[in-house]
């Protein structure tokens, strides 16, 4: 438990889900049992089937944790990251469409693996995870004191639980040197436009496709 399993193409989701139902079965009143493994709050099984688009395999990230508080970082993301991150990055952008986007789409290299791979070796991409699952990512490009935010993004299922504030503030903690922070969003999307003031960022400029935020440190 409490551990995080990258399966390889190779195994089967039907291997997969057989072992799933098998634990459940085995255990099935675990959140009760007191001395199992101590107080058990909770289970959480979640398994993302990723399609890649570059080589045409199938992906899955399989992860189960329990109980106790759940840790959540903000940190560097490596190569053998990009796949999850390119496959959190398609659904999130692509949801857009619930909340003022023309048409599902994202910015240039958002269902790209390649773009992903190249930014996680440039040290650019950072991955937000909770108790190992990676759940979101950033794209930061350092300029000296600046720091450009060139996009944030949350799997649909974290949306609205705070992960987003807990990402900006990360971002300005972690860049001590950095005065000012850079960032811009599509001028349709009224979820980051009504979210970036409350975090303290103020609006420079606008034109016909983005906003233009800006913060002092």
């Amino acid at each position: 438990l409490n551990s995080k399993i990258n399966a390889l193409p190779c195994l089967s989701l039907g291997f997969i889900m057989t072992n799933i139902c098998h634990f459940i079965i085995a255990y099935p009143n675990m959140e009760q049992d007191k001395n199992f493994h101590g107080n058990i709050n909770k289970l959480l099984i979640e398994i993302e089937i990723c399609l890649c688009y570059s080589i045409g395999d199938t992906y899955y990230n399989f992860h189960i944790f329990y109980g106790g508080n759940m840790m959540t970082e903000l940190v560097k993301a490596g190569t053998s990251d990009a796949l999850v991150i390119n496959s959190i990055s398609k659904r999130s952008f692509d949801s857009d469409v619930e909340i003022g986007a023309p048409r599902k789409g994202g910015p240039p290299g958002y269902m790209s693996v390649q773009f992903h791979t190249k930014m996680a070796k440039l040290n650019h991409l950072y991955k937000l995870s909770v108790d190992g699952l990676i759940i979101g990512a950033a794209i930061l490009f350092i300029d000296g004191d600046k720091l450009n935010i060139g996009r944030i993004f949350i799997s649909p299922d974290y949306h609205r639980k705070g992960y987003g504030i807990y990402m900006m503030q990360e971002i300005e903690k972690m860049f001590p040197a950095v005065k000012e922070i850079y960032l811009d969003t599509p001028v349709w999307n009224i979820r980051t436009n009504s979210f970036y003031p409350k975090q303290g960022y103020t609006e420079y400029k606008r034109d016909s496709e983005f906003v233009y935020y800006t913060k002092t440190l």
